[in-house]
C-alpha cells in the first residue's frame, strides 16, 4: 500500500458571485468542473476538504477524480488512499515519543464510550440519621392484696373488699385496677454506606460539534 506524506491545506474559494451562493454556483458549473482542465499545481500527497453536494458528480464510483479533479482520489481506503471516512485529522507530533500522534497514518479514538468503574475516582456515599422517637407506653393490671381479719359471717364492703370469716383468722381481699408508670420512650441512631448507585449506563458522545466534508488526496496526473 502506498503511503502518502499528508499535509493539510485549507483552501478558500476566492471569487465573487453577485446574487448567488457558493453551493448554487458549484451546481451551475458542475459540468464545466467535471469536464474542465485538471489543476495540477498542488504537491502530491496534499489532502483537501470538499464541502459540496455536487462532489459525487466530480468523482466516479471508484473514487477517482474527473475534470478539474483529475489526479485526486477520495480518501476512503481505496486506491491506496488513507481511509478518513468519519474521522478527524490531528497534527503529527514527532517530538514526543509517547504521543499517540507520532506517526502518519496512525488511527485511534472512538465516537462513543461508556464510563466504567476504572474511570471514576475512589469514593463512597455515607449517610446517617436517627429514627423517630417512639415506644413510650404503660400497662393496666389488676392489683389484689390480702389482709387477715377476725369475725364471723360474710364480710362484704362492696366491690373493693370481700372476704369470708368463720371465727378464725381469714383473708380479706382487696382488688384494685392500676396503671403502671409510662416508660420505654427511645430512638435509634444509624449510619451506613451505599454500595449500589443509580444509573442507566448510557454511552457518552465523545465528538465535538462537526460538519461533514469529504477528504481528497492528490496523487498527480
Amino acid at each position: 500500500m502506498k503511503i502518502f506524506h499528508i499535509s493539510i491545506l485549507f483552501i478558500s474559494l476566492l471569487f465573487y458571485v453577485k446574487g448567488e451562493n457558493v453551493e448554487e454556483y458549484l451546481k451551475q458549473n458542475r459540468e464545466s468542473i467535471r469536464n474542465g482542465r485538471a489543476i495540477n499545481n498542488f504537491p502530491r500527497g496534499t489532502i483537501l476538504m470538499i464541502s459540496s453536494t455536487e462532489m459525487d458528480y466530480w468523482f466516479n464510483i471508484l473514487g477517482v477524480g474527473l475534470g478539474e479533479y483529475q489526479g485526486w482520489y477520495i480518501c476512503d481506503g481505496r486506491n491506496g488512499t488513507p481511509d478518513l471516512r468519519g474521522r478527524f485529522l490531528v497534527g503529527r507530533d514527532t517530538f514526543n515519543s509517547n504521543s499517540d500522534y507520532s506517526s502518519n497514518g496512525k488511527i485511534g479514538g472512538v465516537e462513543k464510550y461508556s464510563l466504567s468503574e476504572d474511570h471514576l475516582p475512589p469514593h463512597d456515599h455515607e449517610f446517617g440519621g436517627q429514627t423517630k422517637g417512639n415506644g413510650d407506653h404503660s400497662h393496666i393490671y389488676d392489683d389484689i392484696t390480702y389482709a387477715d381479719c377476725y369475725g364471723s359471717g360474710v364480710i362484704d364492703t362492696g366491690t373493693r373488699f370481700r372476704g369470708i370469716s368463720s371465727g378464725s383468722p381469714n383473708s380479706l381481699a382487696c382488688h384494685m385496677t392500676r396503671t403502671s408508670e409510662r416508660s420505654g420512650f427511645h430512638s435509634h441512631d444509624f449510619t451506613g454506606k451505599t454500595n449500589v448507585g443509580k444509573g442507566k449506563s448510557k454511552v457518552i458522545d465523545n465528538r465535538p460539534p462537526y460538519s461533514v466534508v469529504a477528504y481528497v488526496i492528490y496523487k498527480g496526473i
